[in-house]
């Protein structure tokens, strides 16, 4: 059974026409009955442009408590990196599509107008070839929920739409994401995760965060303070929540500072190496 939360105040937006006859429940709620319920929360785009402050209020406080987030079309073209706290710029775009392709290869009949442009990599799980990402999944750190932003019109209503492919897409968002669920908690009910294997599974896990507080503590000469990485962060330019911070610096192996030096080089974070010292170097982006 797939029931689906989302914002009462959005069940007029033509956007989520289409959503009742995607799942066996829609659960409309408010703000704050939205911000703690179990179930997958599904909002519009848009809302995420006119109320940044209070989507960044709900987004993290879903995410911290380990609960699925899905952002859905409309969008408007811009950064949304403050108020999904990326540690990187996250761009929408416009970009119209009418079909896509599944990280597995699975052609996606649902149509969309917007892309996304950022370098996370890790969890694009729909794309168009040369053309950008569609469907890309962020969460903070690995205890946390994952958002999900789908720019596929997969709630629409618009005459022609393949209401099988939306529920196929639908689906498959709520399964990978529930699949990946932090599910660990300690007895005062926090979201626990076990430290890395190694710096280099850490860097290539599903922690987007990860690459940027280790750079961080490489260059602090192995220093992994929380004020001090989140200092350095701040200094070179990435914009890194300290819970988020907090739970990368818990999952990272003890390792000498040459080996955490040498898993970044090989993850591709060597121009971010030398670019940092330099900032820092220079007096750092006060």
């Amino acid at each position: 059974m797939m029931r689906i939360a989302t914002l009462d105040e959005q069940r007029s937006l033509r956007d989520l026409a289409g959503l009742p006859r995607l799942c066996d429940e829609v659960v409309w709620c408010d703000l704050d009955t939205l911000s703690t319920t179990a179930d997958p929360a599904l909002i519009v785009g848009l809302w995420l442009f006119d109320e940044p402050g209070a989507a960044r209020k709900l987004l993290e406080a879903r995410g911290e408590s380990g609960l699925t987030t899905v952002i859905v079309p409309r969008f408007k073209s811009g950064d949304l990196r403050r108020v999904l706290q990326t540690p990187t710029s996250l761009r929408l775009k416009p970009g119209e599509y009418d079909a896509f392709q599944w990280d597995d290869d699975t052609g996606v009949n649902v149509a969309g107008q917007t892309l996304i442009d950022s370098s996370l990599h890790k969890a694009q799980w729909g794309s168009v070839a040369g053309m950008g990402v569609t469907v890309l999944a962020y969460r903070a750190h690995e205890a946390a929920g994952w958002i999900v932003l789908c720019t596929a019109a997969v709630t629409s209503k618009k005459f022609g739409v393949d209401v099988d492919a939306q529920r196929w897409l639908l689906g498959q968002i709520i399964r990978r994401a529930a699949e990946s669920a932090p599910a660990q908690t300690s007895s005062d009910g926090q979201a626990t995760v076990p430290m890395a294997a190694s710096v280099s599974d850490l860097l290539v896990g599903d922690d987007a965060n990860a690459p940027a507080v280790v750079l961080a503590v490489v260059l602090n000469s192995g220093d992994r303070g929380l004020d001090v990485v989140s200092h350095t962060l701040n200094r070179i330019g990435f914009e890194v929540p300290a819970g988020a911070i907090e739970a990368t610096l818990s999952r990272l192996p003890p390792q000498e500072l040459v080996e955490l030096e040498q898993a970044l080089r090989q993850c591709g974070w060597g121009a971010y190496l030398r670019q940092g010292r330099r900032v820092l170097a220079e007096g750092g982006i006060e």
